[in-house]
């Protein structure tokens, strides 16, 4: 009972701290969105979501190769991930990267 709380208010955390990001994202402070999704990352480090937020604002920075490696690493998690699927396979057909490869292309 009492690791179900924990793990549910541990839930409400990481579902607020999401939030807050896609607000800071929406008005373009990617610099301290990436900064909580870094601490976010340190205490869920098995959520996809977290991978899939940093490949957006990754993407969003026009930093392309990092965004494909974030989006590979939460698809990675997550194969049931459709977003980071998509996402994954856009950018490597746009930078012609072999899909079973781990490198950068």
């Amino acid at each position: 009972m009492e690791n179900d709380v924990k793990l549910t208010q541990d839930i409400d955390l990481l579902m607020a701290d999401l939030f807050d990001v896609l607000r800071m994202v929406r008005v373009q402070d990617f610099n301290n969105g990436m900064k909580k999704l870094e601490l976010l990352e340190q205490k869920f480090p098995h959520y996809s979501i977290i991978y899939e937020m940093k490949g957006m604002i990754s993407y969003l920075r026009k930093n392309f190769k990092e965004a494909l490696n974030f989006y590979r690493k939460s698809f990675g998690l997550n194969p049931k991930n459709r977003e980071a699927y998509r996402m994954k396979v856009y950018l490597e057909k746009k930078f012609n990267v072999n899909p079973n490869s781990g490198s950068e292309g």
